[in-house]
């Protein structure tokens, strides 16, 4: 499956084309297939797991902030939501890299 395209510029009349192969010409594009699938889905949970974690956060530090006063032992608590947080967007950046990489380049990146 290709996608072909313009970059959209107007220059002087000439127009620079693209493409862009998900799948490469070579090797078990069956096998690239599955890859994809899977790393997909990878992305699509750790995404669901950082913005599940992202509004953990948000709610603990909105606890916080209460008046009149804070809920005890808040400081350890919001430094968990945020670790939790920080764990989740690492994975999702991580899932994103491989599975971008996987659909510009066709293989796992080292």
């Amino acid at each position: 499956m290709t996608h072909e395209g313009t970059t959209g510029r107007r220059n002087s009349g000439l127009k620079a084309s693209f493409t862009l192969w998900l799948v490469p010409k070579r090797g078990d594009t069956a096998a690239q297939r599955a890859a994809e699938e899977f790393w997909a889905e990878r992305v699509k949970k750790a995404r669901c797991n950082y913005e599940i974690a992202e509004s953990q956060l948000r709610h603990v530090v909105a606890g916080q902030s209460k008046w009149p006063l804070p809920e005890p032992h808040g400081t350890a608590v919001i430094d968990a939501a945020r670790l939790k947080e920080l764990e989740a967007r690492n994975e999702y950046t991580r899932s994103l890299r491989i599975f971008s990489e996987l659909l510009v380049a066709g293989e796992l990146p080292d």
